[in-house]
């Protein structure tokens, strides 16, 4: 709905330009306007929502998460321009898939190997799901696999990298069952080259994880492994809200209370894997929904009884 602006590599504190210039460009600013004129539709309604007294939306200015963290009348402010942040940050990688489409319309097009999950990093993952049909991770990151396991496409290319987890003979025999049974339907090499993480050794014999891994493998192919690829997941009636707001105020509480236990996107994250792990070792499932999900209907006493909201 908006041409997306020049800069979307995360945060006033995680950029590589200067504050000022990424935050205050010509293009973002533009951007940055439309999307709340969109969302708000008067600036009489953005100001009652920000406790500001703006004009028009031609003077709107995001502030950094230092400035709204002294001004507790309303962190609207501030966390509208982490949204729309995030809103950019997927249609970049859109944009990306669009250019890539145009010459090849088969091929499945989106994103790898995200790093850090937190409030820096724009990574909405029921945003950068709904139009990209390749998501995949480490498998080390347990909470960003649950999530886009929640909102990827049917039509989706998933799996995960075997890392840090899996760089001894056991990993590397468990982690294809793992991305099995967490519903991915491939699993992913660190790298090709060098002579670490590799298949196979420069002179072309199979490497001891190359073997471990390609066992494994052979496994899931056959047997219970062919029933579990082509099974569907039993969902138990626990949806769980995902909301990137509360996140955003998780930080702004990192600000205003340091040390306290509930205070920091950190312990935020922190607190959600503790509870996806608790409800697994119970044996129970559960799929995310959205402030979207719920509010289009999403949640319904056919297929939730609990809604869980972390």
């Amino acid at each position: 709905p908006y041409s997306p602006p020049a800069y979307t590599l995360g945060d006033e504190n995680y950029l590589c330009r200067s504050e000022y210039e990424c935050c205050h460009s010509e293009e973002t600013m533009a951007a940055f306007r439309e999307w709340l004129g969109d969302r708000y539709g008067t600036i009489a309604a953005l100001n009652a929502e920000w406790a500001t007294d703006y004009a028009g939306f031609d003077e709107v200015e995001p502030i950094t998460i230092a400035e709204a963290a002294q001004l507790p009348e309303s962190f609207a402010r501030w966390i509208d321009h982490k949204l729309f942040m995030d809103t950019a940050f997927a249609e970049m990688h859109e944009i990306g898939a669009a250019a890539v489409k145009s010459q090849d319309p088969g091929t499945k097009v989106g994103w790898d190997g995200f790093l850090g999950y937190n409030w820096k990093m724009g990574y909405d993952f029921a945003k950068l799901t709904a139009n990209l049909e390749m998501n995949q991770t480490y498998n080390s990151n347990f909470l960003q696999g649950e999530l886009y396991r929640s909102f990827k496409r049917d039509d989706a290319f998933t799996g995960k990298w075997g890392n840090s987890v899996a760089d001894v003979e056991e990993g590397w025999h468990a982690f294809p069952w793992d991305c099995l049974l967490a519903g991915d339907n491939s699993v992913w090499w660190w790298t090709s080259w060098g002579c670490d993480y590799i298949p196979f050794n420069p002179d072309l014999s199979i490497s001891n994880m190359g073997r471990w891994f390609f066992e494994s493998l052979e496994e899931t192919r056959s047997g219970p492994g062919r029933l579990l690829l082509n099974a569907g997941r039993v969902e138990s009636p626990i949806a769980i809200l995902y909301s990137h707001r509360d996140m955003f105020a998780a930080a702004l509480l990192g600000q205003m209370a340091d040390g306290q236990p509930w205070s920091g996107d950190a312990r935020f994250t922190g607190t959600h894997q503790a509870l996806l792990r608790a409800l697994r070792d119970a044996g129970y499932q559960y799929t995310h929904l959205t402030f979207d999900d719920v509010e289009a209907g999403g949640l319904s006493p056919e297929e939730h009884r609990v809604l869980i909201l972390p």
